[in-house]
Parts: C-alpha cells; structure tokens; sequence
C-alpha cells in the first residue's frame, strides 16, 4: 500500500490580491484581508458566488500567484512560489492529452528526477485505473479522467491538496461516487485539503468546515464547523440545519 502521510498545517493571514487593469489604468481588488488556518490533515471547503476570488485563494496557496498583501505558512514557514508541498486539481482534468494515463501520472515525479514506477502503479490501483493506464485520455469517461487527475495531483506526494470545483463538470450521480473516492483517498493519505465549490451538499458531505465568503472582494463572511462523523447521511436534520445556516450566509434563505 502506499506510505500513509500527514499534511502540513496552513495558514492564511491577512491576504489581499487587487489585480491591474492596465487598458482602464485602474485596479480591481479581488480579495481583502483573507485569514483561515487550515489544520493538519484537515478538509477545508470555500464557497461563495462567482467572481469572489475563491480560485484566486486557491492559486495564491499554491504559490502560483502572490498576494498583494498578507501571507501563507505551511508549519510557519512561508509559501513563496510553486512547491511540491502543494498538489492542486483544477476543474478540468487538463491531463496531457499526448500521455497516456500512466505518462501523465508519472509527469511530475518525472521533473523532480524521482523513480516513480512503484509509487504509480500504486496510485492506478487506488484510483481504479489499471485497466486504463495504456489509454490516453480522449478515451477516457468524464469519472476515468478525473480520477487520473487526481493521481497526477497525488504523485508528488503532497501534503496539502488544493481542489477547484474538481467534480463540478461531472454529472449528478458521477459526482456523488467520486465524492466518496475523495473522502477514501483522504482518510487514506491524511492530506490537507482545501477545496472550492459551488455545490453546497458537496461542501457539507465532505469538510470539516466551510468557509462562507462574501462577494468581491472576497472576504470571509463566515466559518461554519460540520461536526459530522463520516460517512454522513445527506437527508439527516443535521446535515439539513447546516445548509440552511450556509444558505443564509450566501444570502439564499427566505421566510415563509
């Protein structure tokens, strides 16, 4: 089996991103004074109405993009740029559509100069792939590609594991199973998890918390704890209560 791993503990503190919009000669601020911490091993999910800045969160994490102002930590020591620390799944799979599900699991590993062959076949039978580590990913199910994406975000062996809207592009009933196979891989490697979504049954079935935030520029509004053991029913008064709590907190609840 592979190695069981624990993530880093993370923290947000004070970030603000305004980015430049030269042909206006003006800025637009796309998030203010952001501030979370993220334990180890815990799932963390962001919510909130598009253009809110939740990917820009997600992309300033991973060190892809810098803040303008504020910071992030991984265990204290500061996020400055691209790290394997960090592993992140977008949206769309973006696998390289010229390897096969084998060569993009392996792309990463492979930069690094680090064998993988072991750590790869392990992943493929985590993820259901062996039948499919010779196909490339036109062939693939909406489900397959998804997975072998999120292999190619394990590869690297994270510690923390950045998720934008990683199964909003999969049908209702598609998105309900790999919900389950993300909660296996978690519970398995004891990531780190920061996940953004739109879905706020997705939210409440997987995380530990849920971070409400506002509209642009993005703040936080509000931080909502799922006390919830795992697996969770999605019909419970409980599991009801709390999305009506993030429903008011987005706005959504209505009297009557």
């Amino acid at each position: 089996m592979i190695e069981k791993r624990t993530g880093a503990g993370l923290e947000i503190d004070g970030v603000s991103k305004i980015f430049a919009n030269h042909r206006e000669k003006s800025e637009l601020p796309v998030l203010q004074g952001v501030s979370f911490q993220a334990e180890a091993g815990s799932f963390v999910s962001v919510i909130g109405e598009s253009g809110c800045g939740k990917t820009t969160l997600l992309r300033i994490i991973a060190g892809l993009e810098q803040a303008s102002e504020g910071e992030v930590r991984l265990d204290g020591i500061t996020v400055n740029g691209p790290n394997r620390r960090c592993g992140m799944m977008f949206q769309k799979n973006i696998l390289f559509p010229w390897l096969t599900v084998r060569e993009n699991i392996e792309f990463g590993p492979k930069l690094l100069k680090r064998k993988s062959d072991e750590h790869t076949e392990k992943l493929l039978q985590m993820m259901h792939l062996e039948q499919f580590a010779e196909v490339y990913p036109d062939k693939l199910s909406g489900g397959m590609a998804q997975r072998a994406a999120l292999a190619r975000a394990l590869a690297n062996e994270p510690e923390v594991l950045l998720l934008d809207e990683p199964l909003g592009a999969l049908d209702a009933l598609t998105r309900m199973k790999l919900q389950d196979e993300l909660l296996r891989v978690w519970n398995y490697h004891g990531n780190t998890v920061v996940m953004v979504t739109h879905d706020i049954d997705e939210a409440i079935y997987m995380s530990d918390r849920i971070i409400v935030m506002s509209l642009r520029p993005g703040t936080i509004k509000r931080v909502i704890p799922v006390p919830m053991a795992h697996p969770r029913s999605r019909i419970s008064g409980e599991f009801i209560e709390i999305r009506n709590a993030v429903l008011e907190n987005l706005n959504f609840a209505k009297e009557g």
